[in-house]
């Protein structure tokens, strides 16, 4: 191989790694907030919860770079194959980061709302069932950010093979609280805004579930959206 030709695959080889990596520490931050989130929930505290909401410019400012780090790629390489699918997936998986940043400041503000200053303390219980659901979403970007560190594609495959008992979670979450507001209509409003939390993790777990798509297709070079892994 020439030394141009080595300058030209190694110039490129850095170019997409570069991107992997922002895609890293895009997955990292989203983490960090739903960690944040979390604490402002169990903690009570409105301010963090708000400061959570302020934060979610910097998600978006990840999802800038990594758009353009992909179109210079695309505009200077031309990639194809498995260069292509990887570019490609780095973009979607973006998205989906972005989407669940947005998702994280919808909870951090219910979170601000249930304790702010004009709202009466929510009931205990039913905060840490909401606290179990934030557990959960976190420990779907633990194993994404583990898959995207490692290349270890397994946590993906056994995210998505989890995906439909994670779902009937949220959904007997959300049954639990429509019965609580039945009992008591003075608890109607309350039960309302733990359903809106229970609907925003529940889209936070669903884009999670996309990632772990992503990335299967990205290393495995298989399409297993909308079916069940084998």
């Amino acid at each position: 191989m020439s030394n141009i030709t080595e300058h030209l695959v190694r110039g490129f080889d850095d170019e997409i790694n570069h991107a992997r990596q922002l895609v890293i520490e895009m997955t990292q931050l989203v983490t960090r907030r739903m960690e944040q989130a979390l604490l402002a929930l169990e903690a009570g505290d409105d301010t963090v919860a708000r400061q959570v909401v302020a934060g979610d410019k910097q998600v978006d400012r990840y999802e800038v770079a990594i758009d353009g780090a992909v179109l210079k790629i695309l505009a200077r390489r031309n990639p194809v194959a498995g260069d292509l699918r990887t570019v490609l997936s780095i973009s979607k998986i973006a998205v989906e980061l972005e989407k669940i940043g947005n998702d994280i400041a919808d909870f951090a503000g219910l979170v601000a709302y249930l304790f702010g200053p004009d709202t009466s303390n929510p009931n205990h219980a039913l905060l840490l069932e909401i606290s179990k659901f934030g557990n959960l979403i976190k420990s779907m970007l633990d194993r994404l950010t583990l898959v995207l560190e490692k290349n270890d594609i397994q946590p993906a495959y056994s995210l998505l093979e989890n995906e439909r008992d994670c779902q009937e979670e949220f959904r007997d979450g959300i049954r639990q609280q429509l019965d609580f507001a039945i009992q008591d209509a003075r608890r109607i409003g309350r039960a309302l805004t733990l359903m809106r939390m229970m609907k925003v993790l529940e889209g936070c777990g669903e884009h999670c579930c996309h990632i772990a798509e992503y990335v299967i297709f990205m290393q495995d070079s298989i399409d297993v959206r909308h079916q069940m892994p084998k």
